[in-house]
């Protein structure tokens, strides 16, 4: 949890700048009501995406798999949302201090991610692993016109 605490802490600082043009609107989201639901929901420009949050320490050696934890109706949730058009995404941090990256990846491959080389993240990321976080916002949002 203080993994994801971080990383939203990190995305909010990052997209000051959106917030003050008034062109984004982004909140973190506790839903104790329905399982599954993503930590953030936001909208740019008019167009509207989800994140789920994920933190996770590196492993000692490179072909040691990341470990990502996931709530039942997690990725279910995000698959769904995908099949039917939305932008949803898992955002996940691994590591700390200067070794931190960060990967973006769609809702409808999380079921690829779970345990799985760090290596493999980086593939699937639709971002560099150092993106900022208008970056990671843009793409979240606009990512769904670029792929169709």
């Amino acid at each position: 949890m203080a993994y994801e605490q971080n990383l939203w802490d990190w995305l909010r600082m990052g997209i000051r700048p959106l917030l003050a043009s008034k062109r984004l609107h982004i909140c973190r989201v506790e839903n104790m009501v329905m399982t599954g639901y993503p930590d953030v929901e936001g909208c740019l420009d008019g167009k509207n995406f989800h994140l789920e949050l994920k933190g996770s320490l590196r492993p000692a050696r490179p072909a040691t798999p990341v470990r990502t934890k996931w709530q039942p109706g997690q990725k279910p949730w995000l698959k769904k949302r995908w099949s039917v058009g939305g932008s949803c995404f898992a955002f996940i941090r691994v590591g700390k201090g200067h070794e931190i990256r960060r990967y973006l990846i769609r809702g409808d491959q999380v079921d690829e991610i779970g345990e799985v080389p760090e290596s493999r993240l980086d593939e699937l990321s639709l971002t560099h692993y150092d993106v900022s976080g208008p970056e990671i916002v843009d793409c979240a949002a606009n990512i769904r016109e670029v792929l169709t």
